[in-house]
């Protein structure tokens, strides 16, 4: 019979030994490498989609975001993309991401959904799209909920087109004569 002042640990049964050591993979054998084959880590978007992902280093103050701020801006139905470039610093070793999601996007059940999609966007790109001394900032708007990937990447590559483009020299008022 258990018993209130006993070991509250697990109840005791003479049956069954405990389980000790490390548990089988389950359904996990489709990918596994063959023993003595060098480990290769790989996300789930590459085994679903055979394509490969290119690591993305992210912004995480709130300094970066605002240096970015002053850079160019292009804006599209689903987010803007604002960039500047990072050449008077040392550290340009990479192209440098950062996402913003207010909650005009709506719940946050809804703007993380809209985060992990922004992110898919911008690993999946070509490793060449983004420059490697800049820094990006990608703010979302209510339309990238409803949007199609395929949207919202046709998007993202004409966002990062044309605030590479080099401007266009300011135009000048003539008085009438």
């Amino acid at each position: 019979l258990w018993k209130a002042d006993a070991d509250q640990g697990r109840y005791p049964r003479s049956d069954a030994p405990s389980r000790q050591g490390p548990q089988a993979a389950f359904g996990l054998s489709r990918w596994a490498s063959p023993p003595g084959a060098a480990v290769s880590v790989r996300t789930a978007s590459q085994i679903w989609r055979g394509c490969p992902t290119v690591p993305i280093s992210t912004l995480k103050k709130r300094a970066e975001f605002l240096r970015v701020r002053s850079g160019r801006r292009w804006s599209t139905p689903s987010f803007a993309l604002e960039a500047r470039s990072r050449a008077s610093e040392a550290e340009a070793t990479g192209a440098r991401v950062g996402f913003t999601v207010s909650k005009k996007v709506g719940n946050a059940v809804v703007r993380n959904r809209v985060r992990r999609r922004l992110k898919a966007l911008v690993r999946a790109l070509q490793p060449d799209a983004l420059r490697a001394d800049y820094d990006y900032v990608l703010i979302a708007r209510p339309a990238a909920a409803d949007r199609s990937y395929q949207e919202l990447q046709s998007d993202l590559e004409v966002a990062i087109a044309r605030v590479h483009q080099p401007r266009p020299p300011p135009r000048r008022n003539r008085a009438p004569a």
